[in-house]
This record gives C-alpha cells, sequence and structure tokens, in this order.
C-alpha cells in the first residue's frame, strides 16, 4: 500500500486539527486546544487504483513554532495552507506560507490551498472569489472551501488530494526521493 505524506499548515485557530480530526475520526470539538510541535493521524482512503495510506502531519499554527515547519514540509507529497474565512490576516499569511513551501518543500510537492469555516457564512470576510484568486498567485494545485464542524467538503478535499497524487509516474515514490538532508554543523554539541 502506498503511503502518503500530507502535512497542515496555517495561521493558529484557523481549523487545522478539527479538519484532520473530522476527517480521520469523523469528530468535531470546537474546544480543540493549540497544537504543540505537530499532531500525526492516518487514515487509508481507497481510490480507483487501489489504496493510499494518508499520513497527516497536523502542524502549530503559532508564530513561536512556525520555524519547524520546513522540517514537515521537507519530505511531504502535499501541503494544504488552511486558512478562515473569518480572518483575513490568515488568508494575508497564506501567501507567506506558500512561499515557504516552495523554498524549503520538495520541489514535487502539491499545494493545496483551503478556506475553512464556511459555516460561519455571517462572519465572512474573505470571499470565493479571494480564494480563487490566491490559489491561482500561489500556483495552487487545487483550492477548496471547507467546513470541519459541519464536514462540508472535508471528504472532497481528502478525495482530490488522494486523486492529485494518483498518476503514471509513481508520485508517491518519487516523493521519497526528494527528501532533503541538510548539512552537518561543524562542531558544537548538537
Amino acid at each position: 500500500m502506498q503511503s502518503l505524506k500530507v502535512v497542515i499548515v496555517g495561521d493558529t485557530q484557523v481549523g487545522k486539527s478539527c479538519i484532520g480530526a473530522r476527517y480521520t475520526q469523523g469528530t468535531f470539538d470546537g474546544d480543540t486546544t493549540p497544537t504543540i510541535g505537530a499532531a500525526f493521524l492516518t487514515k487509508v482512503i481507497s481510490t480507483e487504483k487501489g489504496s493510499v495510506r494518508l499520513q497527516l502531519w497536523d502542524t502549530a499554527g503559532q508564530e513561536k513554532f512556525k520555524s519547524l515547519a520546513p522540517m514537515y514540509n521537507r519530505s511531504a507529497g502535499v501541503v494544504i495552507i488552511v486558512y478562515s474565512i473569518t480572518n483575513k490576516s490568515s488568508y494575508d499569511s497564506a501567501r507567506e506560507w506558500a512561499r515557504d513551501i516552495r523554498e524549503k518543500a520538495s520541489p514535487i510537492a502539491k499545494i493545496v490551498l483551503v478556506a475553512n469555516k464556511i459555516d460561519l457564512e455571517d462572519e465572512r470576510v474573505i470571499s470565493t472569489q479571494d480564494l480563487n484568486t490566491m490559489a491561482a498567485e500561489i500556483h495552487a494545485d487545487y483550492a477548496i472551501e471547507v467546513s470541519a464542524k459541519t464536514n462540508a467538503g472535508i471528504s472532497a478535499l481528502f478525495t482530490r488530494i488522494a486523486v492529485l497524487c494518483e498518476d503514471g509516474n509513481n508520485y508517491m515514490d518519487k516523493i521519497g526521493d526528494q527528501v532533503i538532508i541538510p548539512e552537518q554543523s561543524k562542531g558544537g554539541c548538537c
């Protein structure tokens, strides 16, 4: 069975953990505590070409943990950038996340842009057109609006991710070949 590393990034409080839990466990907890470092979840998805084990890495969105993101992104097959439709700052940060991914992740990693919290339509400050504009700007491979709370779009998101990575060129095998090993520093204790 093929495995695919999927890293979920974005600012704090945009619903990254809720998206992961909704997909892998079918649950939603509106009182989720902020992730420290990263959380790991898995789920097997069936596609036309067989089963794929999605390995979801839910990363911390707080600024103090942002420097850890490249470590998780390096061997990712897919990086999901999440923002909240109710938070303009999280939308603006998506550009920075995309730039960091393009600079530090595998050059063949797919980027998926996700607008979360569509259940909060009355609080929306980022339009669907904004999603499409950002997706084009950052050259996202896929973009979708979802709600972790209501489950809207969650299955479609992960099904599309599996399909994106099912090509005739063994995409998932190539990801493993793209792991970047940092040079060891000379001297010091670490």
